[in-house]
């Protein structure tokens, strides 16, 4: 299941200027987006969002009237009354298709189709041929997804035209194609891939408002040293194996659906955690975050059999008694991960060997661990 963002979102009306649009915001005749704050909490997440950056940017994909049935190309002007179940299987983005967002740090801006101008809604004026007199009480359903670009990686779409029919699956792919397991990967590559959904908007409703959703999982390592009278020094701590590739979205299925979320393809190698030296004793308490990071990771497997990948194995070099020492664990098997909630590993040191224990946190879900269903 997809977990709620912990970030909260300001569901005023764009009130400030649009002026480099050359228009008044409060015209209605436009379609707009909410601009709003971003709060997390206090803590150190160095490849999470603290905040949506300024001048970072979102993609919408935007559906309101269908197609008639049977046919992909003549609409269905009368469909654009009808709510977004019993029109998705005929949709198609007649809205908006990949259309750039950005939040210059006050308002959503955008230019639809290079015209310097915002999307309309459609309404009457612009489409007397339609022969539909309330073109206001229109259903409107819009896909939000983050970041709009990447480097490598990121988010493709099917049906891949905006003439496609049928409602849209969106699949984020991690930015590797590693296929040796002693590869190293850079974590601070992937980028807190989400998404959002806006269904059954009307025009009388004002500016479009988003909750994202987080699409990965968190995943980051602690330590604590249980050894009275021996410190431990950790030298490095590395995730290695076979891990999940793409997570997709199908949205023409329903979220308790099996095949509601889709994972395919694998990379190979190998995330470093922490590198260095670190002494740690029984007096020290926990390192809370070892490398000072949570590593965003793929949750489920290709066949569903596994979290993560297969073959993943944590690899831990430390010190202990004056030898050094090396040591691997598996995931335990009573750990089942989930997309949008961040974990935290605890890696107990007892004697000279080590046990891992994996605790959910709460901070993605807003002080609670409970699924929130995209509407």
């Amino acid at each position: 299941m997809l977990k709620k963002l912990q970030y909260i979102f300001w569901m005023s009306l764009c009130t400030v200027s649009c002026s480099s649009l050359n228009m008044d915001s409060s015209d209605s005749e436009y379609i707009m987006f909410s601009p709003y704050i971003l709060t997390a909490e206090v803590g150190t997440r160095s490849i999470f969002l603290e905040s949506f950056p300024s001048g970072g940017s979102f993609g919408v994909l935007g559906y309101c009237v269908p197609y008639v049935q049977g046919s992909t190309s003549a609409p269905d002007w009368a469909g654009g009354n009808y709510l977004w179940n019993v029109k998705r299987p005929n949709i198609h983005a007649d809205v908006f298709y990949k259309q750039e967002v950005v939040y210059d740090g006050t308002a959503c801006r955008y230019d639809y189709g290079g015209s310097g101008n915002m999307r309309k809604w459609y309404s009457k004026n612009d489409y007397p041929s339609a022969n539909v007199d309330d073109m206001d009480s229109y259903y409107y359903t819009f896909f939000a997804y983050y970041p709009f670009t990447a480097d490598k990686g990121g988010f493709s779409f099917t049906p891949d035209t905006q003439a496609g029919k049928g409602a849209p699956k969106i699949k984020f792919t991690m930015p590797f194609d590693n296929t040796d397991k002693s590869d190293y990967l850079d974590d601070s590559l992937v980028p807190d891939a989400m998404i959002a959904r806006a269904a059954n908007v009307q025009r009388r409703g004002g500016a479009v408002s988003f909750t994202f959703y987080h699409m990965l999982t968190g995943l980051g390592f602690s330590a604590v040293n249980y050894n009275r009278d021996h410190p431990v020094t950790i030298k490095s701590v590395k995730l290695q194996g076979e891990f999940t590739k793409s997570v997709e979205v199908d949205f023409s299925k329903s979220e308790n659906d099996s095949d509601y979320l889709n994972y395919s393809d694998l990379y190979s190698g190998t995330y470093t955690i922490f590198s260095g030296e670190q002494e740690i004793t029984a007096t020290d308490g926990a390192i809370e975050l070892l490398g000072n990071k949570h590593l965003l990771l793929v949750a489920g497997t290709p066949d569903k059999s596994s979290y993560f990948g297969p073959d993943i194995k944590l690899i831990v070099n430390y010190e202990f008694n004056g030898q050094d020492k090396q040591a691997e664990l598996v995931r335990p098997g009573s750990f089942s991960p989930m997309s949008g909630t961040r974990y935290t590993a605890q890696i107990s040191f007892v004697g000279e060997s080590f046990t891992l224990t994996f605790l959910a946190e709460e901070n993605w879900n807003n002080g609670g661990d409970s699924d929130i269903t995209i509407q």
